[in-house]
């Protein structure tokens, strides 16, 4: 798959909530592109710090570099144009939107909470690391060093290791056999 045409363009999807930190994403990419090379950060999504983030943009004197999309039904359309996808969350349960941008082959950069411990493969699908600027700046530099077939290669990795495992389908029948066994349990301790 060719490489995306245009900046190096790094993705976020989700709600605009402070759990999902989403302002040290901004700051990460501001220090990011602070060498003048060509950068931009679409924010997928909208929420309560939306305005907040606005303010932040503004003040860092990003207008140039960071595009809100607000909330899309369909954000694969847009993943498919960028390089990279960044879920920096303090807390995050399954990260659905982690496993979507993983089968849109883009590699991720992940902090190492909730789910995404379990879906990215640190060094082969993509970054896990700590959920504060200085990190998330530092693997998204280092994904931007990176030989663009190499990133791609890590992209393709990543939806070879989620096809299959998280794709809705099986995870919903995944998900209503849990159901089931928890309903089976259930009537078990009742009957007794």
């Amino acid at each position: 798959t060719e490489a995306p045409e245009g900046p190096f363009r790094v993705a976020f999807v989700g709600r605009l909530e402070a759990v999902k930190n989403a302002s040290a994403l901004v700051e990460a990419v501001a220090s990011a592109g602070a060498n003048g090379e060509s950068l931009e950060l679409w924010l997928i999504g909208a929420g309560s710090e939306q305005e907040r983030l606005v303010e932040l943009v503004e003040r860092l004197g990003l207008g140039k570099m960071v595009k809100f999309w607000g909330y899309q039904e369909q954000p694969a359309t847009l993943l498919r144009q960028c390089h990279l996808y960044v879920q920096p969350s303090f807390a995050e349960g399954f990260g659905l939107a982690l496993v979507e941008a993983m089968g849109c082959r883009l590699p991720v950069i992940a902090t190492s909470v909730g789910g995404a411990t379990e879906i990215v493969q640190n060094g082969k699908t993509g970054w896990l690391v700590s959920p504060n600027k200085d990190a998330l700046e530092q693997a998204i530099s280092e994904a931007r060093g990176m030989d663009p077939r190499s990133l791609a290669a890590m992209g393709g990795y990543g939806r070879t290791s989620v096809r299959g495992r998280f794709e809705p389908a099986l995870y919903m029948e995944q998900l209503e056999m849990l159901y089931d066994e928890a309903i089976a349990e259930e009537k078990n301790r009742n009957a007794r």
